[in-house]
């Protein structure tokens, strides 16, 4: 209890910790909990994917060929973060990026295209717009949290994408997580929806906000009843 009283104190006082002070109140009194969509135009201008360390190197995993060709370690690493295991997110034409080395993984990312499914914050199905890309499962080692690989990642990402012509990026993140979403804002991203859902028959909704219209996204999130 101490140690998560501690951990609250501590995301009060982190930029942006009084409003996400206040959802996590939300969910622990009113079990509201709040998810908020980002997203994002490409290509983007003023973006730079910034040159990695030496012995670092950005991947994409979208492919059986491309996954045999990764170091072992790194895909068993990467299958421990990816919410599914890989061949599955590459067998419905989705992609794992990251930035590697050897068998240590950085920071990993899982990108999908056309029609994907997430528990978070109920089980969904997306259905993923023509030239859209969403993005889930963002993940770096606590060892490098803190040092810019998650922005260095989504930076190289949103240029890989322009140039397969993909013209918008979309994600959800909890709106508790701080790391994750300054992530997104520092690359450019805008918020553009908030979900809401409601414990603890799981219900909730999603209310668009003007940049949705903006930014063009079409992305529909259908609950799926159990």
């Amino acid at each position: 209890m101490i140690a998560g009283l501690s951990e609250r104190l501590q995301l009060a006082r982190a930029k942006g910790g009084r409003a996400a002070t206040a959802y996590w109140l939300a969910s622990r009194v009113l079990h509201i909990q709040t998810h908020k969509m980002c997203a994002t135009k490409l290509p983007a201008p003023g973006i730079k994917a910034d040159s990695l360390p030496a012995g670092y190197s950005f991947i994409c995993i979208n492919s059986k060929e491309a996954m045999e060709q990764c170091d072992p370690g790194a895909i068993a690493t990467m299958d421990d973060h990816n919410g599914v295991p890989i061949a599955d997110t590459i067998a419905r034409g989705g992609r794992i990026y990251a930035i590697v080395r050897g068998d240590y993984v950085a920071t990993q990312q899982r990108v999908e295209f056309g029609k994907g499914y997430t528990e978070s914050p109920y089980p969904m199905e997306l259905f993923i717009g023509e030239g859209e890309a969403f993005f889930s499962f963002l993940y770096t080692s606590p060892a490098e949290r803190g040092r810019g690989w998650a922005r260095k990642l989504t930076a190289h990402i949103m240029r890989h994408l322009a140039e397969d012509g993909i013209t918008r990026c979309i994600s959800h993140t909890r709106a508790t997580n701080l790391g994750s979403l300054a992530t997104r804002f520092r690359c450019g991203w805008q918020l553009v929806a908030l979900i809401y859902s409601f414990k603890p028959a799981k219900r909730g909704y999603i209310r668009h906000l003007p940049a949705w219209g903006e930014v063009g996204c079409t992305l529909r999130a259908v609950r799926i009843r159990r």
